[in-house]
């Protein structure tokens, strides 16, 4: 498996010794965070400072406002890859940074329990748009 790991970073412009510092920060946030949460300073240390949040489906059909919690959305994902790489949600904000205007009637916002609340306009056909909704976690 490292193989084809190898080849593809190669065919992509990578490099091995960002592999093996991928896999070392891997290792070490298993065993440091198997007993407890890390700092906020460490998370920020193998995350950054921010992270884009993961793809997940939203209604666009309905145009009443809808409410999402961000941080089960982020940790239901996250936490299939291993539970040790979710952040403790003290430790995050999330931000809308960037949507579409001409779906949403009321701008995406989130709350400090990281709950986002849109609403999409109403007239919209079902498959005739895309849009984008943008979304990052800020590490505290």
């Amino acid at each position: 498996m490292k193989y084809v790991v190898i080849l593809l970073l190669s065919l992509l412009g990578g490099s091995l010794s960002a592999l093996c510092q991928t896999n070392a920060v891997s290792e070490n946030v298993d065993q440091q965070n198997s007993a407890a949460s890390l700092s906020s300073q460490r998370y920020k240390e193998i995350y950054g400072p921010w992270f884009y949040m993961p793809s997940f489906p939203i209604d666009l059909l309905s145009t009443t406002e809808k409410s999402i919690n961000l941080y089960t959305e982020y940790s239901k994902q996250y936490s299939k890859v291993n539970p040790a790489y979710v952040i403790p949600s003290a430790m995050i904000k999330f931000h809308a940074i960037g949507y579409d205007n001409n779906i949403y009637e009321k701008n995406p916002s989130v709350d400090q329990n990281h709950v986002m609340t849109y609403k999409v306009k109403s007239g919209l056909q079902k498959g005739s748009q895309s849009a984008y909704l943008t979304i990052i976690g800020v590490i505290q």
